[in-house]
């Protein structure tokens, strides 16, 4: 416990020297980096950072690498965004986690938005004379280890890059359109913390530099993101798992006096529950609310696992609808994941 009490210290002093910068902004640059990849914790209500058990895991939580088996795990996912609305609009996402005998766990993971076809037209005339794809990305290198039975730490390297038109596509001269920034986030994962079956997670996002597409003055903070999660694996037998779960997200861009008083405002929040059957087939329901983002409701999910017959492969396709807010009632999400 004192381990844990020692890196929590470390990690508020660390957030605690952005405060000046954040105490100044109230907007961010690439929110793409809050929309949480895997259908599986979208399912529960997008409340995963206490579980964090796949690939997906390390953009949710680095702290849950270290408690990865010892095979090689690949997560996929590729899902319509607000089509509705944009009809070629879409996220993906790959990640690739591989264990170094004692060492840890060192993963990648690549995060990627598209968001449509643009077309620029003449200054006086309706007529196209260009197309270009507006997206953002960003590349993690990961590592986490176990550094006791049940505590397990982790910490992510990444570069954002945000693309929103070509050079020149503006009004403006040069290169207005794109931006580039880098970041880190760490992430606790503390398993068993009071009783058998509960875990716990506290995880720090998007730490870094600030992102511009013009000059610094004009810059935008990155969505710097407090995450505290819970999940409890209420049974476990050889026929049903149950995990319940619940979750709290904080951007960290606002530090002043008002910040307690905004709390409770401007915190998102997510529960969620899990039932598996046989280690096969697994439905999902859960609540997920963001009053400042204006989207709320009822999340759903499900999905099934496959094992070879001496347990070396593994596989599986998760399916999830979360809501939409404002703009379509919900937004579906598709992922794989395969473990070799």
């Amino acid at each position: 416990m004192h381990r844990l009490l020692i890196l929590l210290a470390l990690i508020s002093a660390i957030v605690l020297s952005f405060a000046p910068v954040m105490a100044q902004v109230s907007v961010t640059a690439v929110p793409f980096m809050t929309i949480e990849p895997g259908a599986r914790g979208n399912g529960m209500g997008n409340a995963y950072a206490a579980i964090a058990e796949d690939s997906f895991g390390q953009f949710w939580n680095p702290g849950g690498l270290g408690f990865m088996d010892s095979k090689h795990h690949v997560a996929l996912e590729r899902s319509p965004w607000f089509e509705d609305v944009v009809g070629d609009m879409y996220l993906a996402y790959f990640g690739y986690n591989q264990p170094i005998s004692d060492l840890g766990v060192f993963g990648v993971h690549f995060h990627y938005l598209n968001m449509g076809r643009n077309y620029k037209t003449g200054t006086d005339s309706p007529i196209v004379i260009d197309e270009f794809d507006s997206f953002d990305y960003s590349i993690s290198l990961g590592y986490g280890v176990k550094v006791h039975s049940n505590l397990g730490l982790g910490i992510n390297f990444k570069i954002i890059h945000s693309h929103l038109a070509d050079e020149g596509a503006g009004s403006g001269e040069g290169n207005e359109g794109s931006g580039t920034a880098y970041g880190f986030d760490m992430g606790t994962l503390y398993k068993n913390m009071i009783f058998q079956g509960l875990s716990g997670a506290i995880v720090f996002q998007n730490l870094g530099g600030d992102l511009n597409y013009v000059d610094a003055d004009q810059s935008d903070p990155l969505p710097r993101t407090l995450r505290i999660s819970l999940a409890y694996q209420a049974w476990k037998d050889d026929l049903i798992g149950v995990i319940l779960t619940g979750e709290a997200v904080k951007l960290l861009v606002e530090l002043d006096e008002k910040f307690s008083e905004q709390l409770s405002e401007q915190t998102i929040t997510g529960i969620g529950s899990e039932v598996t059957f046989m280690d096969i087939f697994s439905a999902r329901i859960g609540h997920y609310r963001d009053k400042e983002g204006h989207v709320s409701g009822m999340t759903f999910g499900g999905g099934f696992r496959l094992l070879d017959y001496n347990d070396q492969y593994s596989g599986g396709l998760d399916f999830a609808f979360i809501p939409g807010g404002d703009l379509q009632d919900y937004n579906k999400k598709f992922s794989f994941f395969f473990s070799f």
